[in-house]
């Protein structure tokens, strides 16, 4: 027998209160309190203030996660704002300033 890297469902978890399905949670919590588009557009400057509050370097932010000077400073000025990786690492070391930098949007 070959190993399939293909990917594996889990089944859900049975407890009650869990939502029977992806669009199922979509369509009656997260999806209904959230404007998804308005969060997507103040992402950057969400982003921005936060990067700005550290006090942190263009330089300093580029080493810190792993891009290069540009990218940060994109990032300070609001252009562009951190992908997946970047944001769960801001969630993961600083919970508190991201909830106060991210979560007021959403």
């Amino acid at each position: 027998m070959t190993r399939s890297s293909h990917l594996v469902v889990v089944p859900q978890s049975t407890t009650p209160d869990a939502p029977a399905s992806f669009k199922t949670f979509c369509e009656t919590s997260f999806a209904r309190r959230t404007d998804l588009h308005a969060f997507q557009r103040a992402f950057p400057d969400c982003a921005a203030r936060y990067f700005r509050g550290t006090g942190l370097s263009a330089a300093e932010i580029a080493v810190a996660f792993g891009v290069d000077a540009r990218t940060a400073k994109n990032w300070l000025e609001g252009l562009v704002a951190p992908r997946g990786d970047k944001v769960a690492v801001i969630a993961l070391r600083d919970p508190d300033g991201f909830r106060r930098h991210f979560g007021a949007v959403a």
